[in-house]
Parts: C-alpha cells; structure tokens; sequence
C-alpha cells in the first residue's frame, strides 16, 4: 500500500527526540463516528486541543489508506509511559461506523510487516498499548479475543510477491492470473509461456486483479487476501509441474487457516485444498 507521510510540524507532540525502535505498539483510536477515518484523524492530530493535551502516534490506519505523522527515527507520545514511547513505533486502527475494520486489521497487518522487515524485528516484539499503560487498548481486538490472530496474520509468507520476484510462487501466480484471462508477458524460458519474473506484466496484471476483488492495495502485490479471493476463482484447476502441488498445498493450506481465523470468510479451505491437491497428482 502507498503510505501517505504528512508529517506534524516539530512542537509540543512533535520534540524530535530520537527513537531507537525495539517494539511497535498497536492502538484502536476509540472513535467510532461516521468519517473518522484516517485522513480524519491526521487532521485531528495537529489541531490545537490535541497539541495541547499532547498526544502523538507515528501512523493511522483505516480501510484504504495509511498516513504516517512522526518519522519513525522520533519519538511519539502515544503509550502512556516514558518507556512505551522510548522504545516503539506506535499505529492507531481506526475503527470508524462506516469503515471495514477487518480491512483495517489487514491494512495494519501489512504496514506491520514492512516495520517488521525494515527494523528487523520479530512479531514477539509488537505490542498492545494495554502492556505499556494498562489502559483497555486496542479494546476492538481485546474485547473479540482476536489478538493472536491478528499476530499469526502478519506477513512472512511465500505467496506475498512484488516487483522483481522470481521462482516457482510467480509461476504459480501467472498461471493462474493466465488463466483468469489477464495478460501477464510472454517469451519467457518457460516452455508454458510465463517469465518465472514478478515483472512489470506481472503487477499490472495483479493490480489489476486486487481492484477486480475489491482488495485495498493500490500496487501489483500478491498478499494474503489476494490468495483468498484467487482460491475462490478455483486457482487450485491450474496444471502444476512435478513436486509443485505439494508446495502449494503447504503454502495456501498455512494461509488458509489463518485467514479462517481471521475473519471467517472462507469455510472448508483445507479440505478444497486437499481434494484440489488430489486431483492435480492424478
């Protein structure tokens, strides 16, 4: 997703004191009202109550787009304690009325991801605001009991390609987005006619896909809602190559749980995965 940096001006929650990053802290912003989403929020953060109180997170999620507020070398004032803003980066979910909050969670899972990766952290390093301060937040998520799923939900998997990917993922994935009529490239080494390479094609094509299934991500990447929506237009029919249905299976049948637990959109997953698997190593 394209993350939309409006930084706050430096001042009373913005003192640019640096930030060594060890955890991220996950917020909900407590405000249910219609349009207060993300771009709501990012103007609430610099208006002169808010200021004053002072309070400051480094990023706001809603269910189609990102803002990032502080640099993630500063401090924000977002945990409660001295040691909570010390140490991590802190993401505010919005939970507004007319908003997709499970989107919300995916979007945040992503950007999590990306933090994950770019600090290299681990997921025992995130963090609830409730183990900072005590305060009843992310309230959404502690009230539902969803907390670990929405862990187990973050990032790391084969089958979330980009722009320069290569290998047997890709040529599963332009297979199948052949197979749905999109057109991926051709010419390559492969003698089925794909290139093997997450290539320009490639993320069109896939964008192209995402916006089709309705998926808020605004670039050519294959994620884990991507997988789920290909699984509903039968991407297990595709002739696959010798040890490749295995591979898959393990790869979709991972993501399959974790998608039911996430957000209950899918029953059976594993066993369509089984009996597709099945019928693949006829």
């Amino acid at each position: 997703m394209k993350i939309i940096q409006d930084l706050i001006p430096v001042g009373n929650n913005r003192r640019g004191t640096p930030l060594t990053v060890q955890y991220i802290t996950i917020h909900e912003t407590g405000n249910s009202s219609v349009g207060s989403d993300a771009a709501m929020h990012n103007r609430f953060i610099r208006s002169v109550d808010n200021i004053a109180r002072p309070a400051s997170w480094h990023f706001t999620v809603d269910d189609h787009s990102i803002y990032q507020h502080v640099p993630t070398s500063e401090q924000a004032i977002h945990a409660g304690t001295a040691a909570g803003n010390k140490m991590s980066i802190g993401i505010e979910m919005c939970i507004n009325s007319d908003g997709d909050f499970e989107q919300t969670k995916r979007n945040t899972q992503w950007l999590v991801g990306e933090l994950l990766t770019e600090f290299n952290l681990t997921k025992d390093k995130i963090r609830q605001h409730f183990d900072w301060s005590g305060k009843n937040c992310p309230a959404t998520i502690r009230r539902t009991n969803t907390w670990q799923a929405f862990i187990d939900g973050i990032g790391d998997d084969d089958m979330n390609l980009k722009l320069g990917d290569k290998g047997v993922y890709v040529r599963i994935w332009q297979l199948f987005l052949k197979q749905q009529g999109f057109n991926i490239g051709t010419g390559g080494a492969a003698a089925d006619g794909v290139t093997e390479e997450f290539n320009a094609a490639t993320a069109n094509a896939t964008m192209l896909y995402n916006k089709k299934k309705g998926i808020a991500i605004d670039v050519g990447q294959v994620s884990v809602q991507t997988v789920l929506r290909a699984s509903e237009d039968l991407i297990f029919t595709i002739k696959l190559r010798d040890n490749e249905a295995a591979r898959m299976a393990a790869v979709l049948g991972n993501q399959g749980t974790l998608i039911t637990d996430q957000t209950e959109q899918i029953t059976g997953l594993k066993t369509k995965i089984a009996s597709a698997i099945t019928e693949l190593q006829k």
